[in-house]
């Protein structure tokens, strides 16, 4: 592109305008301080020049140490960041109720029959997948795209788990069944069993919370249920209450209340062994917050 030389002008900052030699025929809009087009920001830009280089000779050194020193902030900041997940590809994919929970992970329905969506969570930085339902058909696909498959299965009698109800209302209402039901010589072996099995269903039930939530806490995952809702809302409630890591005061939850199955909680809490707090990081802070939570003197 040719460009024009400056003519002889003058600035008249009065009129906002430049005023061209008079002695050449001008021409249209010449004379418009700040017409945009080809010719005058040519004008703007060799005047721009002209003034940094006669008064300003070390602008560009400085402006371009000040930009250099910019982009390397930026870069720095991005190395640095917490998060390294790439949400612009995640929230392009074809997922139901997919919300981003907490700064390494994200919920939503289940991916067991979407392999191109489980494809682009990889390539955005996800690491493993926690299911919900069990879906062995969906540990295959997982590993078939390299991420890693978590199962943590949750019935609709999830609530009713051994480790969520007291242990003395849990062996009552045993002993009233078997006493309805066996021969008397049968009751005493009946009612330790019963104990047996109760204390090691929550002890394993346990151990599945605190690999759960563990696992949440290795890196960057995608959980959900069926549709990514109730189930999902629950395992994440578990994550609010007992991850000292989990710094968001909500789980993304569509319909579960704060104070969701509290008492429940609570009985779960009175399981955890010394060996369990040590597993999940608690603090003295974080467990006196959490007894107060569930009212637990």
């Amino acid at each position: 592109m040719k460009i024009n030389p400056i003519k002889y002008s003058a600035i008249t900052f009065k009129q906002s305008q430049v005023t061209s030699n008079p002695i050449e025929p001008r021409k249209p809009n010449e004379d418009a301080f700040g017409y945009d087009d080809d010719i005058s920001q040519q004008k703007r830009d060799l005047m721009r020049e002209h003034i940094i280089a006669t008064y300003m000779p070390d602008y560009k050194y400085h402006s371009e140490g000040r930009k250099s020193e910019y982009e390397m902030e930026k870069l720095l900041a991005k190395l640095n960041s917490k998060s390294k997940v790439d949400s612009e590809i995640i929230n392009n994919l074809n997922i139901h109720n997919l919300i981003e929970i907490r700064e390494n992970g994200y919920r939503g329905e289940t991916l067991s029959w979407k392999k191109s969506c489980l494809l682009g969570l990889k390539d955005a930085g996800i690491e493993r997948v926690i299911d919900l339902r069990g879906d062995e058909h969906y540990k295959d696909v997982c590993e078939e795209v390299g991420l890693e498959y978590k199962s943590f299965p949750m019935s609709r009698e999830f609530w009713l788990e051994e480790a969520f109800v007291d242990e003395k209302k849990y062996l009552a209402r045993e002993e009233c069944i078997i006493r309805s039901q066996l021969p008397a010589e049968k009751i005493p072996q009946a009612l330790v069993d019963s104990k047996t099995s109760y204390r090691v269903s929550s002890r394993g039930f346990v151990d599945d919370c605190i690999d759960l939530i563990e696992t949440m806490n290795k890196g960057y995952f995608y959980i959900g249920c069926l549709c990514g809702t109730d189930r999902t809302d629950d395992a994440l409630m578990l994550s609010e209450y007992f991850n000292p890591k989990n710094k968001q005061t909500t789980s993304g939850c569509f319909n579960t209340p704060r104070q969701f199955k509290k008492d429940c909680m609570a009985e779960l809490y009175k399981k955890l062994t010394d060996e369990d707090k040590k597993r999940l990081e608690f603090t003295p802070e974080f467990e006196a917050k959490l007894r107060k939570k569930l009212e637990i003197d």
